[in-house]
């Protein structure tokens, strides 16, 4: 069976947008929290519109943050304060430094 990494099946679906986590903050003003994956912080995450939903995720060589509620690899949400075009797929990537 031929396995696929994250990036590259996300590739293979639409193209993707990839953004640095300043522009990230700049255009979509996410909260600071994080919410947890499970319980009243996964039915808050779920009462929320898509649009406003951010997932961090354990990626193949880093964690990222992409839109949407997304549930291979999730490690925890946000939730931004400016929408986000739920028929992109945004990837943001952090600096190491």
């Amino acid at each position: 069976m031929d396995t696929k990494s994250l990036e590259e099946l996300l590739m293979t679906v639409k193209p993707v947008i990839t953004i640095r986590d300043e522009e990230w903050y700049e255009t979509y003003d996410p909260e600071e929290r994080m919410y947890e994956t499970y319980g009243e912080d996964l039915n808050y995450i779920n009462s929320m519109p898509e649009q406003f939903v951010w997932t961090l995720v354990d990626g193949d060589e880093d964690s990222v943050v992409v839109n949407g509620k997304a549930f291979v690899n999730r490690i925890a949400y946000y939730i931004s304060k400016k929408p986000h075009n739920t028929n992109d797929i945004i990837v943001v990537e952090f600096d190491a430094s």
